[in-house]
This record gives structure tokens, C-alpha cells and sequence, in this order.
């Protein structure tokens, strides 16, 4: 506040010889903008640029004090000042012990703005950086979502029909469960309720997020898999070109077998009952995984496919390594085996096809899992060698899980298709083997992105630990945390 003393003379008055100052005191509110906390670069490690409105999201903690109740933060462009379309989700205070209650850390979404003098060709490039700085401001903090699972299914041009199918679905002892395929259904699925109603995470400008969950249902029969089930993350982004359509989609899902109590006969807790479970369930099961959006598949396994070629001479009994037990006496040669489609220990795969006689004495139909003794013997610099066996216990031999391959070459092309084997109680997610994340247009996947390219260094604002906090001894130093989504 500023005390500003005006005098009035002969421009409010009329000139007179005889005219009288006049003075009054007017009050001056001057704002100041907030005061700077800390800031947050982060580098593309992706093989892609960001765009200017590319939704990124980051961690970030804060030291005690810093955001007090009644305070929230304000994100600005790190070089412009500029303030930023962003929100703030998974907030965590310090409220244990009486504490007093300052944000403690929470999850940010930012839109990467129109221009900023960091780009580099307009772009955030890879290998770039980008600078956001996080400032205080007073009021409270209070968001809301723009975007909706309708929007998701039934938005007309924008609408995702997002869904994950299962094939070739197979029992521990190879045969086939229920229909033998099945899909789960982000939109079918959209519309539950109780213990499977989805649920809405995050709302804000930026991006809203859902999850989604749901047991896989089998075609024809319609039946529901007692064991398969889908807890699925949905993000949907505002475009930032209209700051209110649907833009691109990024959706994972963590497939779990593992759904409530499922032996066989059983159909779960009492009163939250789930499907009944199939003949020999709890068990591994085997399927061919997809993603897809609409009619296009946006996310599949198909780079560890492999049609290998008699005439190439692809067994050799030489230089294959060693597994638990012994040398490997034989192992082939898979050319497409290099790089993130290496084939990995306990990989399972089928034979799917052999026009002539099946390479390595292998069997058309079979599931093999396997043993990439060449991986191991040259420190993964020689991934192309692979042996096989017929259970996925590798650390067994002969006579329990001997290597099956032969000398035989075979004839013709035979070919290997992936499968995936689920054992009880385990999850995995729907992430390919770069593990870029999944994003998809509606009729193919885009921006690919490795979920490690938020990357942390720590801004040195107010001396101390680097991380903009001062040298004062504190257990809750703000060192910056990265969310992985």
C-alpha cells in the first residue's frame, strides 16, 4: 500500500487569480506477483519433439512452508514468465502430528504453451529442455474437468472406442478357455457401477483421467473370465487449440490374473460375488495380446513374430551357450531378435505354421517358451540365438526341461507368433516393449514417448541443496520426484 499525495490545482479549478490549492490522499493498491519457489526442467528423452500444446505432466515436492494453507501455486514458462494452462492432482499436505498443513507434493499437467523462447524451430526437441517455474499465489485452489468418458465413446469425430482383445486365450494345459478369444471394452465398461464403476482421478484444464475396470468377455458365449481382469488409465486431454474438444488419447492397462476368488466352481466373496470360476482355475493362462481403437489396431506384440527360413541354415550347434544345466547343444538363429524385439527369457511363442518340415524337430501348434542362451553368453550383445523349451521353468534341464531343439534344419519357412503367459497372481501393463507410452488419434498410435522422458534437474533458485530450497535441516527436503504416467 502506498500513500499518494495528488495535488489539484488550477486543472480541476477555474483559473482565478484568487484560486486555492486543493490536495486529497488517494489509495494505491499495488500487486506484486508471487513470490518464486523453485523450478522444474525437464529433457525429451523421447525420439519425437513436443509440440507447442503437448500435455506433460511432472512431480514436483515442496519444502514445509513453502505453499501454507490458503496459498497454491502458479506455474509460469521457466524463460518467459508466462503464466501456463496447468492443474495439480494427487496433492499431498503435511497434516500428520499437527504439522502445518503446507503442500507437501502433488502431481502438475501443463499445456506446453503457443511460443516460448526455449523452443528450439518452435518445437521441444529431442534432447531438448524445457524450464516451468513454480511461483505462490494466495485464494484457493479448485479445478474442474472438461472432458468425459461420453465425450471418450460417443464425442462424433473425436469419439475412441479404446478396447484390448485377446486371442488364441488357452488354459495351463493348452486348451482353449471359453471361446478361446475375448475382448475388454473401455466404453462397455464405462457404464458400470458399484464395486466396477469407473472412477474420475484427475479434472482439470489440461487433462481429465478415468480409470476403467473390468473382467475380459469371451465372443459368442458373452461370458465373463473369472481370472482376467482390466484396471485400465484413461487420459484425456483438452486440446489446446480450442481449450475445450477432446484431443489426442493416452490409455494403459494393468491386466491382472488375480480376480477374487476364483477356484473352480467358486464365484468369489460373499456378497460382492465375481463370475464363477472355470474347471482347474486358479492357472496360468496363454492369449496373443492387441490394442485397439475402433477397427484399428493401435498397439500390438507383432515385432516378436519371427518366420524363419529353412534355407538359411538357421540351427547352428556352435557358440549357443550355456543354460542352468549344460552347453546348449543346439540354438537358432532369429535375425529379428535384436534391439527392444530381442526375445526374452520365458518369452512364450507358437509355432503357428511350417510349409515344409518344421525347423529344429519343433512341432506346428505347439507353445514353446524361450531360453536366449545367446543373450547370456555375450552380455546381450548376440540376443538372435535362441533355444526352446516346453515349460517355462528355465532354470530346469534334462531330463525335467531339456532344450528340444534338433540339428534337423528343416524345410520350407516355419513360422512363431507371440504369446503371452499370464500366471496367477501376477499383472503386467499394456506397454510395448520400448515401453513408449500408448497414445493413439483414433485410427493409429501417435507420439510415441518413453514414460522416462520427464527428467529432473535440480534449479539451484536460493542456494542450498540445488533443488531451490535453503540450507536450513529439514526431513522434508523437497527433492523432486518424478510421476511416470
Amino acid at each position: 500500500m502506498m500513500k499518494l499525495i495528488a495535488f489539484f490545482t488550477a486543472l480541476l479549478l477555474p483559473f482565478s487569480a484568487g484560486a486555492v490549492s486543493t490536495s486529497t490522499n488517494i489509495d494505491i493498491i499495488v500487486t506484486h506477483p508471487g513470490s518464486l519457489i523453485t523450478s522444474y526442467t525437464f529433457i525429451n528423452n523421447g525420439s519425437l519433439p513436443l509440440n507447442p500444446g503437448f500435455p506433460v505432466t511432472i512431480g514436483q515436492a515442496f519444502r514445509r512452508g513453502d505453499l501454507l494453507p490458503g496459498q497454491y501455486p502458479l506455474l509460469r514458462d521457466g524463460a518467459d514468465h508466462t503464466n501456463l494452462v496447468w492443474q495439480m492432482d494427487e496433492v499431498a499436505t503435511r497434516w500428520q502430528n499437527s504439522d502445518d498443513k503446507s503442500l507437501r507434493h502433488a502431481a502438475f499437467s501443463f499445456q506446453l504453451p503457443a511460443t516460448s523462447s526455449q523452443y528450439v524451430g518452435g518445437v521441444v526437441p529431442p534432447g531438448g529442455t524445457y524450464k516451468v517455474e513454480f511461483l505462490s499465489q494466495t485464494g484457493t485452489y479448485n479445478p474442474s474437468g472438461k472432458q468425459t468418458l461420453a465425450t471418450l465413446c460417443s464425442g462424433g469425430a473425436s469419439a475412441h472406442d479404446l478396447k484390448v482383445r485377446f486371442a488364441d486365450v488357452r488354459n495351463q494345459d493348452d486348451s482353449l478357455r471359453d471361446a478361446g478369444a475375448g475382448t475388454f471394452s473401455i466404453c462397455t465398461n464405462a457404464s458400470n457401477s458399484g464395486r466396477d464403476a469407473p472412477r474420475h482421478l484427475w479434472a482439470g484444464p489440461v487433462l481429465d483421467l478415468y480409470e476403467v475396470r473390468g473382467p475380459l468377455v469371451y465372443d459368442t458365449t458373452s461370458h465373463q473370465d473369472p481370472l482376467l481382469y482390466f484396471v485400465c488409465d484413461v487420459y484425456l486431454p483438452t486440446k489446446a487449440s480450442d481449450q475445450r474438444s477432446l484431443g489426442d488419447v493416452k490409455w494403459v492397462c494393468a491386466v491382472h490374473n488375480s480376480w477374487m476368488n476364483v477356484a473352480a466352481g467358486s464365484a468369489g466373496n460373499s456378497g460382492a460375488p465375481g463370475p464363477v470360476g472355470f474347471p482347474n482355475d486358479p492357472q496360468a493362462i496363454s492369449y496373443r495380446p492387441s490394442a485397439l481403437d475402433g477397427s484399428s489396431t493401435v498397439l500390438d506384440w507383432s515385432g516378436l513374430d519371427a518366420t524363419i527360413s529353412s534355407a538359411s541354415n538357421p540351427v547352428q550347434s556352435t557358440g549357443c551357450g550355456v543354460d542352468y544345466q549344460a552347453t546348449i547343444p543346439a540354438c537358432l538363429n532369429v535375425p529379428s531378435s535384436t534391439g527392444q524385439n530381442a526375445w526374452y527369457f520365458g518369452q512364450a511363442t507358437r509355432v503357428t505354421a511350417c510349409s515344409g518340415t518344421c525347423v529344429g524337430g519343433l512341432t506346428n501348434g505347439t507353445l514353446y517358451y524361450v531360453y536366449n542362451g545367446g543373450s547370456q553368453t555375450s552380455g546381450g550383445t548376440s540376443s538372435n540365438l535362441i533355444s526352446l523349451k516346453t515349460t517355462p521353468v528355465l532354470i530346469q534341464g534334462a531330463p525335467t526341461n531339456p532344450e528340444i531343439l534338433t540339428n534337423n534344419q528343416g524345410s520350407g519357412t516355419t513360422t512363431f507368433s507371440y504369446r503371452l503367459l499370464h500366471t496367477h497372481n501376477m499383472a503386467w501393463l499394456t506397454l510395448d516393449p520400448s515401453g513408449d507410452e500408448n497414445w493413439t488419434n483414433g485410427t493409429a498410435r501417435g507420439y510415441p514417448r518413453n514414460p522416462s522422458f520427464l527428467h529432473e534437474r535440480g534449479e539451484n533458485l536460493l542456494g542450498g541443496d540445488g533443488h531451490g530450497h535453503s540450507d536450513e535441516l529439514d526431513s522434508d527436503r523437497a527433492w523432486d520426484w518424478h510421476l511416470l504416467v
